[in-house]
């Protein structure tokens, strides 16, 4: 038996550099692919993902620019807008919320539903050798993100997609000691 699986899951990373080279189409659909495979409450599977185009991902930056120099709040998104401007590709992924709320559901279940799917995404990104970050600052901008490209549903986070440029460490993580809790 191989540990295929637990090798992407500790090969995975937040990329914060991205290279030039550009991620493909058939790449991101690859991900989104995988994404669509995961677990949801219910079987709901709530989500939906938008691929922006260069145009749209320019649009958004300086949307969410222009939001952080009006809150005063540029110097702690500085480095987002930095990390959005230099990723190859964005995507933004949304929650079909409507039926779930119609039918009296929580909402909460269908949040780690979103948030199984986007790790789907980040696994196999790490597999095809593609760095990702999901970023949730960009929340500041979510009506706008809404009304402008999905007024049905609810925004959850922006997935960055490109070639790992300047290589970090992966960020330390707790010991399995340190997460469990002893009864």
């Amino acid at each position: 038996m191989t540990d295929t699986c637990k090798k992407i899951i500790e090969n995975r990373k937040s990329v914060r550099f991205f290279s030039d080279k550009q991620v493909s189409d058939e790449c991101i659909l690859d991900i989104l692919d995988c994404a669509r495979l995961a677990p949801s409450a219910k079987n709901r599977q709530p989500w939906r993902y938008l691929i922006l185009t260069d145009e749209q991902k320019n649009q958004v930056v300086d949307m969410f620019e222009k939001k952080l120099i009006e809150e005063n709040s540029e110097e702690t998104g500085i480095e987002t807008v930095r990390i959005l401007k230099q990723s190859s590709k964005l995507v933004l992924a949304f929650m079909d919320y409507k039926e779930i709320v119609a039918q009296n559901h929580w909402l909460e279940p269908y949040y780690f539903s979103m948030g199984a799917s986007i790790e789907n995404a980040l696994l196999r990104a790490t597999e095809l050798g593609i760095g990702s970050l999901w970023i949730y600052d960009i929340c500041v901008i979510k009506d706008e993100l809404v009304k402008m490209f999905c007024p049905d549903y609810m925004f959850i986070s922006a997935i960055c997609f490109g070639y790992e440029g300047k290589i970090l460490p992966r960020a330390k993580k707790k010991s399995l000691k340190e997460i469990l809790i002893k009864n």
